[in-house]
């Protein structure tokens, strides 16, 4: 049975614990000193009170009491909000708000104009600062200010959120800063100080946001991949996934399950979030990536693979292209000083990612710091030069803070921390992980020396009622978290043997944290379930960066730890099969010799081996060597597990049932044809399918939403269609959507791609994609979109490298009109002419441009009123292209108008055909109208 790693554990500590005391102006998850108020603060917004007194950035009443349900003004807002963000405040700077202009509050509101533009937007040019502030307009500044996007995996609704700020409110709610209250959020309602307090807080610390409901996420899949820093790697999934897979015991990535520019990021640390659907990557292995940070001018293709959920439904292998282009500055999120003693020497300072500085003062002094991630660390242990006594705060500052991107503080960042003397005894809970481990969790990081033969007792009831011990296997271990002291039992408790679970207890005594902290002996009971799952392959896949000639090597993942695996000759275990079934046959000394596999364990990966294949031969003494080889063409290959060769290691062993993994072999170096592609707009094609061919493609529908398609054209043939077997797409498949990319971005939901008939070009159709919403402007308007395509695979077996290209599609919609409006001009009190202007919702050209293309009608009015006009005159505004301007000076025609202008409603139209053309050659739409307004 696997084991879970740490990483499918909750280890989500509040920002804000009597333990951590910082204080700071910075935009920074600091834990915050506890305020003591007069008057009761309830408990969903007193961390976050706490937090923003720590910060400086919302302070209490001088009689003492806080009022949390006290109403928020614009102007305490603004302040709030700059104070927060680390703005920079000058008390001389004034808004250009007229009406604040001298308000106490006019350096934060202009610090926020000037540093975060778009969060404040005022009304008619009033920033009304003593006007209370509405919770859908605190929403709008915190998200403006915190950059805030959409989830929109979220399932969040409001029945009351229907106003200007319904998209703002969306987005806190999506991100778990707001829950509103029955369903409803109250929009026009005032925003209290403690609400004021949590929005900030949650805003700025992720930790303590509020868990939203997801909505159902349908087949699980790969929903997104980015450089969330210099340093880390983000893999978002759709659902929860099976890290037993992906991430050992040492917390490092797996092999095969993440490549980044052809490169297996094996090795380097990885963890997931409490959810189990967020994969974030640090980049410690230094032979991946150049000084373990990514190049911001590098473009890197990365492949995700042989990822499954914990139901075992597998996720299609993912190919994406990512660039390292974040901008945000580092922040520090955390200060603490913690001793069991009266003083200390000992700091530890936290950053919101990996950062660089280049000195640190600790109450004015330079201090000396490490951190376990040399040149880039996001905690650092501070050894100060003189000792802190407990109970009192001293200045922190970082001068120079960059992360591994460049991304600098443009000032010294400054905070406090209040030393902590901390008595409290160590409290533990305690969890069966297998049927013979046992972990015991503490609250706090343990001191190893501490632990001893006799600190941990298991014991259980024998048949008799009677309490028995259960011998354990050496002495405990602590794991790398600092917290988790994990028991290995010599034997199993059940009794009798075939007991599927048992209760067993542990006591814990003389325990020490690093302080010197004992834990309180105490006994709790925790259930051992038999193991009886199965060994299985969970996956092959081939060694990456193999040469021509090089014996071929596999990484072949087990599902658990097992045992019995022969790896000096495992025919009797696995065999090596073509697609067909056949076994794989190389010529040895004139003889056709079937291949067998060597398996070697890798160091360090649990159930993971190193597969080579090749023959044996004996030598003069009767030594036996395996020559291993390069499997023989290209293709697709079956490893064939034999039933009940390989076994677990529970105590009852369980054995594996038959299996048969597919993987695909491109021999390196062979001649397979290299793999190219070409991208087009549909329009470029003509009826040859040709690029500048015969007009009127016949294959490709032309229709009006031609511009929503591209065309691929590859240079071999390439896989397409599902595999039957698994239901996903076939490896490399042309219409697999996540092989391709359009202005940087998956492709939405709904694409289609297939083939052109009798060619190698494929049509990318986005037209059955009806919220245009999720579409790039260009394919709606006209414009230029960058496509992009990599991981195709060649029928031959040869993989499209990373091709974009930048693709003009040409604008195919009819402009439509958007208003209309009529004016009288009138010379000595006497009406002289009409003008009417349309305005249509894009520019239009003189071509085409004629009065016989637009109707103008009323109840007394001939529907042939501008028809024909003599004296009347059609033409372009000459400041907006977008709107025609139609002049009437007829006098039988103004004898119509006049007569009919005062009583009359009038509408303006286009006619039943028309030439009038927009910019991009595409005559006006037809027969649409507008009601005519009169000026």
């Amino acid at each position: 049975m696997a084991n879970q790693t740490k990483n499918y554990r909750k280890f989500v500590a509040t920002s804000v614990t009597a333990a951590l005391v910082a204080s700071a102006v910075a935009p920074a998850a600091f834990a915050a000193e506890k305020v003591d108020f007069k008057d009761s603060i309830p408990a969903w917004a007193k961390d976050a009170v706490d937090y923003l007194v720590g910060k400086g950035a919302i302070q209490g009443y001088p009689d003492g009491t806080f009022n949390q349900a006290g109403k928020l003004t614009r102007g305490e807002a603004a302040k709030i909000l700059a104070l927060s963000l680390d703005l920079k405040v000058e008390e001389t700077a004034k808004t250009d708000f007229a009406d604040a202009k001298d308000h106490w509050a006019s350096s934060y509101i202009a610090a926020i104009q000037k540093e975060k533009p778009g969060v404040i937007d005022g009304y008619n040019g009033k920033f009304n600062p003593n006007n209370q502030i509405t919770r859908q307009e605190m929403a709008k500044m915190i998200v403006q200010a915190y950059g805030l996007k959409l989830d929109e995996n979220a399932d969040v609704s409001f029945s009351d959120n229907t106003g200007w700020g319904a998209e703002q409110v969306n987005i806190l709610a999506s991100q778990g800063v707001v829950e509103g209250d029955a369903g409803k959020f109250s929009p026009n309602a005032d925003v209290t100080r403690g609400q004021a307090a949590a929005f900030v807080h949650r805003a700025e610390v992720k930790e303590v946001r509020k868990e939203v409901k997801q909505k159902d996420a349908g087949e699980a899949k790969v929903a997104s991949v980015s450089a969330i820093n210099g340093k880390q790697i983000e893999i978002k999934f759709s659902k929860a996934v099976d890290s037993t897979n992906i991430i050992d015991s040492n917390d490092q990535l797996m092999s095969g399950i993440v490549l980044l520019n052809g490169t297996d990021l094996n090795g380097n640390d990885a963890e997931f979030d409490e959810a189990g659907k967020v994969l974030t990557i640090s980049l410690t292995n230094g032979a991946d990536v150049v000084n373990n940070i990514l190049d911001k001018t590098v473009e890197y293709a990365v492949v995700i693979q042989d990822v499954k959920t914990p139901d075992a439904e597998k996720i299609a292998k993912y190919t994406t292209v990512m660039k390292a282009t974040e901008t945000v500055v580092p922040t520090i999120t955390k200060v603490e000083s913690i001793t069991g003693t009266d003083k200390t020497r000992a700091v530890t300072i936290s950053f919101s990612e990996p950062v660089s500085f280049s000195s640190i003062k600790v109450n004015g002094k330079f201090v000396q710091s490490t951190t376990a991630d040399a040149g880039f660390g996001k905690a650092y242990t501070l050894t100060t030069t003189e000792d802190l006594e407990a109970g009192k705060s001293y200045e922190v500052e970082v001068n120079n803070l960059k992360d591994a991107l460049g991304n600098a503080a443009e000032n010294i960042l400054k905070s406090s921390v209040t030393v902590i003397k901390d008595t409290v005894k160590p409290t533990f809970t305690v969890s069966a992980v297998n049927e013979k481990v046992i972990d015991v969790v503490f609250d706090k990081k343990i001191d190893t020396a501490s632990i001893l033969v006799d600190s941990f007792k298991v014991t259980k009831k024998n048949s008799s009622g009677n309490d028995e011990i259960v011998p354990q296997d050496g002495i405990s271990q602590l794991r790398p978290d600092g917290k988790t002291v994990r028991i290995s039992l010599a034997v199993t408790p059940f009794n009798p043997a075939n007991e599927t679970s048992k209760e067993v207890t542990v006591t814990v005594k003389g325990i020490k944290d690093k302080l010197g902290n004992v834990v309180e002996t105490k006994a709790l009971n925790t259930t051992v379930v038999k193991d009886t799952v199965k060994p299985s392959i969970s996956s092959v896949t081939v060694k990456p960066g193999l040469t021509a000639g090089q014996a071929t090597e596999l990484n072949l993942k087990f599902s658990e730890d097992v045992t019995g695996v022969d790896v000096t000759n495992a025919s009797s275990q696995i065999n090596l099969t073509d697609a067909s079934g056949n076994a794989v046959k190389i010529p040895v000394g004139g003889v056709d010799t079937p291949l067998v596999a060597n398996l070697t364990a890798v160091g360090g990966k649990v159930g993971e081996y190193t597969v080579k294949f090749g023959y044996e031969t004996v030598e003069a003494g009767g030594a036996t060597t395996f020559n291993s080889v390069e499997l023989p063409q290209s293709g697709t290959y079956k490893l064939v597990l034999i039933q009940n060769t390989i076994a677990d290691k529970a105590a009852s062993a369980n054995y594996n049932d038959a299996q048969v993994v597919s993987f695909t072999f491109s021999k390196p170096g062979s001649t397979i044809n290299a793999l190219s592609a070409s991208i087009y707009s549909v329009a470029d094609l003509g009826s040859d399918n040709a690029v500048g061919g015969n007009a009127g493609a016949a294959d490709i529908a032309t229709d009006s939403n031609t511009k929503r398609k591209l065309v691929v054209t590859f240079s071999e043939n390439v896989v397409y269609g599902i595999n039957t077997a698994t239901g996903t797409y076939k490896d490399g498949a042309v219409n697999n959507p996540a092989n391709y990319t359009i202005d940087g971005k998956a492709l939405p939901v709904g694409v289609s791609i297939n083939r052109v008939a009798a060619t190698n070009s494929y049509v990318v159709d986005f037209s059955g994609i009806t919220d245009l919403t999720k579409l790039p402007s260009a394919l709606v308007n006209g414009g230029t979109v960058s496509f992009s395509v990599s991981g195709v695979k060649s029928l031959a077996g040869a993989t499209l490298p990373y091709t974009t290209s930048a693709v003009t599609v040409a604008d195919a919609t009819a402009a439509e009109l958007d208003s209309v409006y009529i004016q009288q001009v009138k010379t000595s009190g006497l009406v002289t002419s009409y003008v009417i202007t349309a305005d249509f919702n894009e520019e239009l050209t003189t071509t085409g441009l004629d009065l016989d293309d637009f109707v103008l009608t009323g109840s007394t009015l001939t529907t042939g009123l501008l028809t024909g006009t003599p004296n009347a005159s059609v033409a372009l505004d000459s400041a907006d292209k977008s709107k025609v301007v139609i002049t009437i000076t007829d006098p039988t025609d103004l004898g119509a108008l006049n007569a009919a202008y005062a009583t009359e409603t009038f509408t303006f139209g286009t006619a039943g055909t028309t030439s009038t053309q927009d910019k991009a050659g595409v005559t006006i739409k037809i027969n649409e109208s507008k009601s005519v307004q009169k000026f």
